[in-house]
């Protein structure tokens, strides 16, 4: 008998639990180890290895439901009935798989986020931080604050960088994906560390897990409080110039409740910064506003490939540029996606790809202006075109892409000829193309 073949006659009690309505476990759920008795791990997510249901036959106390939960840390090996109070519930699973969102109010959110380590374009006022950019036009954004919040929205803000970027459109995936599964409107269990192993911020050793998770949930915080405004009445899609759905000064995110290590609630005054108070798992909603726009199946403003730009390595500068440069070019290669379709590359600056999104190390304007190190910025640069094209963002070297003779904002300034690789192009792209070149 399976978790969906519970008879309908089988008390309400025994379908619930541990009291919080939720039904009964599937394999694969997550649950909370506290790690083992020599406390060598971080409290972590365990799981379920095996459901055993009970005989439905018997409807008296004793009749419960066995998880067989595994720690994928310590190899801790448990069995817990399902009205244990040793037992926590925690996430459900990350998408394996995220497109970049090319939608016009994600990308000034994303670019005040890029900016917000070093605090660039960023201005205080009396009761909020606003973030007005001119490449942004006729958009800015504001995260409203009390009167002794100003310090820690300062903070939070400068928490956040070109990564942030990535961790927010795995988190929308996310949040999209339950909702397609299991119907939208309702919270969904979040796990931190999947969220920060999900945009390749623990895939090595030059990120410690815990400031990873740390920036995810700040990343988090932040959805929770920035607001895209705009000057003007109306929005219109770039490309198509054609009116659009607003999201004016909602957020993106709504926090429901949290879990966190040590199993007791904890209020809303919460440092954001303080590395207890970072939560194991959270539960989210997609504001109903930007719910509508992301899911409008007459615009499918996204491209493929974040999950490829989170493989990069993100602690080397060559890898913080490759990420960055990734995201616009993305975002070029969606809105000129007839251009390329035909064979035609798409045409974008040396400047555009470089500085559109700042990188979340050695950003390339602050070395540029160093007499010192600058000399380093072609090298970088070439590294992280090769990385690009190894993942398959593009198909091969930007046509146009020569040396610097020493005059470097000719060099950024140089029109560069870019062809999308294997992962932005469709399968059905991928077939024609490969009929021209064998005149098939």
């Amino acid at each position: 008998m399976t978790p969906h073949e519970i008879p309908n006659e089988t008390p309400e009690p025994f379908r619930t639990w541990l009291g919080k309505g939720l039904r009964w476990r599937r394999n694969g759920t997550k649950f909370l180890c506290q790690g083992d008795e020599r406390g060598r791990h971080r409290d972590a997510l365990m799981r379920v290895e095996r459901v055993a249901l009970p005989e439905w036959s018997k409807h008296d106390d004793e009749t419960v439901l066995i998880f067989d939960l595994r720690c994928p840390r310590c190899n801790r090996q448990m069995l817990f009935n399902a009205f244990s109070s040793e037992v926590e519930p925690c996430g459900e699973d990350t998408a394996k798989e995220f497109p970049v969102r090319c939608d016009p109010a994600m990308h000034p959110l994303l670019v005040s986020m890029a900016d917000g380590r070093t605090l660039q374009n960023w201005q205080r006022t009396l009761d909020m931080f606003v973030y007005e950019n001119n490449r942004l036009r006729d958009t800015v954004v504001q995260a409203p604050f009390d009167d002794w919040e100003a310090v820690f929205v300062e903070s939070l803000i400068r928490s956040l960088d070109a990564d942030s970027v990535i961790i927010t459109f795995g988190l929308i995936a996310t949040l999209l994906n339950h909702g397609e599964r299991f119907g939208f409107g309702q919270p969904v269990l979040v796990d931190i560390y999947d969220t920060a192993q999900q945009s390749g911020l623990v895939r090595n050793r030059d990120y410690r897990e815990v400031d990873a998770m740390r920036k995810v949930w700040h990343t988090i915080r932040a959805l929770q409080r920035f607001r895209v405004c705009y000057r003007g009445t109306e929005v219109r899609d770039p490309r198509t110039k054609a009116l659009i759905a607003t999201v004016e000064r909602v957020p993106l995110l709504v926090e429901v409740g949290d879990i966190v290590p040590d199993n007791s609630p904890r209020g809303w005054q919460r440092s954001i910064w303080e590395e207890a108070d970072t939560p194991i798992a959270v539960y989210l909603m997609l504001n109903q506003r930007w719910m509508q726009l992301l899911t409008q199946t007459d615009r499918a403003v996204y491209i493929a490939g974040g999950e490829v730009l989170a493989k990069l390595p993100p602690r080397q500068t060559a890898g913080a540029w490759a990420r960055v440069m990734g995201l616009v070019l993305l975002q070029q290669f969606r809105w000129q996606k007839d251009q390329w379709q035909k064979g035609e590359p798409v045409t974008v600056s040396r400047r555009h790809v470089l500085t559109q999104v700042q990188p979340a190390k050695t950003p390339p304007e602050e070395l540029l202006t160093n007499p010192k190190n600058r000399n380093r910025a072609p090298d970088y640069w070439r590294k992280a075109v090769e990385l690009l094209t190894q993942a398959g963002i593009l198909a091969c070297r930007p046509e146009g892409d020569t040396p610097c003779t020493g005059d470097w904002e000719a060099w950024l300034d140089a029109k560069l000829k870019w062809t999308p690789g294997a992962v932005v192009k469709s399968p059905k792209q991928q077939r024609e193309d490969a009929a021209k070149r064998t005149g098939v």
